[in-house]
Formats: structure tokens, C-alpha cells, sequence
């Protein structure tokens, strides 16, 4: 039983709805100045909950929704999974980011601060233990980038070792953002992932260095009138092949850290071939019967209890 179109998880859950932009700090930045992170800007979430539904209006000076159903499905995902004995994924936030800094209001003019909703939310994920929640942000080390301690963000029972049921993960669509981002998520004690969807670029995952248990990647889908950018099977084919040569590099240093799962989502709705583009059977390429993905990329592996 599945109640989410993504196929890595079982679930989706907002507690909340709304974000903004991330920005990648001048301290990380490849150019030296603080620019929009460019995985944000053809942003699935915002084009549905604010320029479709018109739910949030989107960004820092904008607002968020309280979801009054989350707590129950948490709740019927939980009991589901303790009845099946199947550890259910459940992608936590995908309309928001966990991590976002605000202080702002909610849909209906109130006050809010996102502390409040976030300690709500880890209470929850501490009462639900039967599934796996995947925290995904960009918000989170790039507050860390500039200074900010990722102690002061999450419970104190969590500070020496996320819950076992917790799974942190990280946007990197470009060499830039993943840099940075998986460096700091090292300093994290919790099992983690990378998404890089979307994937903007080849990009070194640098896996004789950093600890990354799951790899997700895939293309941009198209956003109603705003660009959307390429995706080269060639990047993706590169990626497998440094996920599996690691898998095979039993080093002292590196024995524990040398598989991580390898998940390919999509192709997007632009997808070329080593620089050549196609045309694909479904408008997202999220078909992998067909013919024109490569075979080598048809594989949707799912971490183990990595720790």
C-alpha cells in the first residue's frame, strides 16, 4: 500500500506547507556571492500550493499552513507498519523544509514561529517509530553553513544520535550545493541520503571521502511556463558507475563507508543523451519500461539500516 507518487517512499506528510527559496551563503558560494540555491527555481511545491491552489504564498515574507490531518495519518502510517512488520518510508515535509527559518504568519493572519510547529513534529516523529522518516532540506545546512549549530535545531535526546527511525538527507543537484551540503551533513549523527533531483549537472559525489548510504537522482519535470532544465543520461551513468566502484573498494578507512543504495527517480522532461536530446514515452521519463532509458539505470536500490 502506497499513498504517495514518489516512488522512493511509501508516504508524504506536511505538518506544514510552505517555504522559501534556499540560499547558498557567500561563505560556500562558488562565486563568492550568496545566491539562490538552483534547484529551488522551477519548485514543484510552490508552483502547486501557491500559484495553482493558492494555499501559501510562497517565500519569507509569505505563509504557511498548518496541516490539521498529519498527526492522524502519521498515526495510520505507524499502526500500518507495526501490523505489516514493513518498515514504511515516509518523505517528511515534501511541500516545505523542516529546517526553514521564519517567523512569520499562517494562512489566516496569525503569528507563528516554525520552532513551535518543528518540536511538534519531532515529538511526533518520536512517537511513531514503526516507520523511517526521511527529513530531506536544503534550509538546514545552509543555516549550518553560515554558523548556525545543528544541536540548537533538534531535541536534546538527539544531539549524540538521531533516532533510529530518522533518516537526514540533503539536496545536491549541482557540484556546488552537494559540496557543501554533504560536508556538513557528516557532522550530523544519523543515517542519511542525497537527493539530487534535480540534477543539473555531472557531479563528483566524492565517495572515497564522504558517508552517504542512498543516492536519489533524477531530472527536472516541467513547471508550467518556466524553463526547465536539461538532464544528460551521461551524468546519471556516471553516478552508478561511482556508487558501484565504491562498493568494490574495501580500504581500511572506507570499508563501512563504501555502498551507498543508488535510486534513479526520472529523467525529466528534458533528457538528452550524452549531450543529444530524446524524447521520452511519459512527460516526467519517470517510465523506466522505456526503451530509450538506458538499462545500466533502471535501478531502484533502498538503503539498509545504515548507521
Amino acid at each position: 500500500m502506497k499513498n504517495s507518487n514518489i516512488p522512493w517512499c511509501h508516504d508524504t506528510l506536511n505538518f506544514w506547507i510552505g517555504c522559501s527559496h534556499a540560499i547558498v551563503p557567500e561563505s560556500v558560494s562558488a562565486t563568492g556571492k550568496a545566491h539562490e540555491s538552483p534547484e529551488c527555481r522551477a519548485c514543484y511545491a510552490e508552483r502547486k500550493m501557491d500559484s495553482r491552489l493558492h494555499k501559501v504564498v510562497w517565500g519569507k515574507n509569505g505563509t504557511r499552513y498548518k496541516v490539521k490531518s498529519a498527526i492522524a495519518n502519521a498515526r495510520k502510517s505507524n499502526k500500518l507498519a507495526q501490523k505489516t512488520g514493513e518498515r514504511r518510508r515516509i518523505f517528511c515535509q515534501s511541500l516545505s523544509d523542516t529546517f526553514e527559518k521564519f517567523e512569520g504568519v499562517d494562512d489566516t493572519g496569525n503569528p507563528i514561529n516554525l520552532e513551535d510547529w518543528r518540536n511538534e513534529l519531532f515529538a511526533l516523529i518520536e512517537e511513531c517509530t514503526h516507520v523511517e522518516w526521511l527529513l530531506l532540506s536544503k534550509h538546514l545546512f545552509d543555516r549550518m553553513a553560515v554558523g548556525e549549530d545543528w544541536r540548537d535545531l533538534v531535541p536534546e535526546s538527539w544531539r549524540d544520535r538521531f533516532p533510529d527511525n530518522v533518516r537526514i538527507g540533503c539536496t545536491g543537484g549541482t557540484q556546488e550545493t552537494y559540496d557543501y551540503r554533504v560536508k556538513l551533513m557528516q557532522q550530523i549523527p544519523a543515517k542519511n541520503f542525497v537527493s539530487a533531483e534535480p540534477m543539473l549537472e555531472k557531479i563528483d559525489f566524492r565517495l572515497d571521502k564522504y558517508k552517504v548510504d542512498w543516492l536519489i537522482l533524477g531530472g527536472q519535470s516541467k513547471q508550467g511556463s518556466l524553463p526547465t532544465e536539461k538532464f544528460d543520461f551521461e551524468w546519471a551513468i556516471d553516478c552508478i558507475y561511482q556508487c558501484k566502484i565504491h562498493a568494490l573498494a574495501k580500504t581500511k578507512s572506507y570499508e563501512t563507508r563504501c555502498n551507498p543504495a543508488f535510486f534513479f527517480k526520472q529523467a525529466g522532461s528534458s533528457p538528452h543523451y550524452f549531450g543529444v536530446p530524446i524524447k521520452l514515452g511519459d512527460r516526467n521519463g519517470e517510465d523506466l519500461s522505456d526503451p530509450l532509458i538506458p538499462k545500466i539505470l533502471k535501478v531502484r536500490e533502498f538503503p539498509q539500516n545504515n548507521y
